[in-house]
């Protein structure tokens, strides 16, 4: 299922723990927006690694599920590589 995955993290190192954790199973589309490619498994895995990084006091992580036919009425304006359903991500 694709996944949007954004994130509002106060501190720059824990925001930068945070990016690299995401960046493992997606691409960044925005600065703090990722969308992944993610089982039931690699979901669950991502949320409690996310969890153990965010401070929970004045942080946070929020997942949005994307179907496919919410995905097809995305819109996107400007440059940037759009990515499709069926892609999976390779490990940056």
């Amino acid at each position: 299922m694709l996944w949007m995955i954004c994130y509002d993290i106060a501190q720059d190192k824990l925001r930068l723990r945070a990016s690299q954790a995401v960046l493992r199973y997606g691409e960044r589309v925005q600065r703090s927006v990722y969308e992944c490619h993610l089982s039931h498994r690699e979901l669950l895995a991502l949320q409690r690694e996310l969890g153990g990084i965010i401070d929970p006091v004045c942080d946070r992580v929020r997942f949005y599920p994307q179907c496919l036919r919410d995905r097809a009425t995305i819109r996107v304006d400007g440059q940037g590589r759009d990515i499709t359903a069926d892609e999976r991500f390779k490990m940056v």
